[in-house]
């Protein structure tokens, strides 16, 4: 973090001293600033989650990340801490049609399977067509 602050600084000075003696200075003593692909490397090597104690987390999409990281790294926003409880759902029959044009027991079911629900009732042939 120290070495990101640091190397973060100095291409801010770098870039404001820019063309001076100043830059050059700089340049010869830490070397040239890091470019933008440079800066999205060590982004990605932040985000490599490699970093001791487990503290489990439930995405939104229903599966548990062993940490935040994980989560972030999987585009996953957290829903809350620890392991995801598992969704039993009920028998109750209240038909559903998902947005994938299956028809599911009820919203429980069409939730768990992590597909939104497009209408009540079962799908219909027509109708499957518009939700693809």
């Amino acid at each position: 973090m120290k070495l990101h602050l640091f190397v973060s600084t100095a291409a801010v000075l770098f870039s404001a001293f820019s063309g001076s003696a100043a830059a050059a200075s700089i340049e010869e003593e830490y070397g040239p600033a890091p470019s933008t692909s440079e800066k999205l490397e060590h982004t990605r090597v932040n985000r490599n989650c490699s970093h001791g104690k487990k503290k489990h987390v439930c995405g939104k999409d229903g599966k548990t990340y062993r940490d935040k990281c994980e989560a972030m790294r999987a585009n996953v926003k957290v829903a809350y801490r620890g392991k995801c409880k598992s969704k039993h759902c009920s028998n109750v029959k209240k038909l559903v049609c998902g947005k994938d044009g299956k028809t599911y027991r009820n919203k429980c079911e069409a939730r768990r399977a992590n597909v939104k629900v497009a209408c009540r009732g079962r799908c219909k042939k027509g109708r499957n067509q518009l939700f693809k």
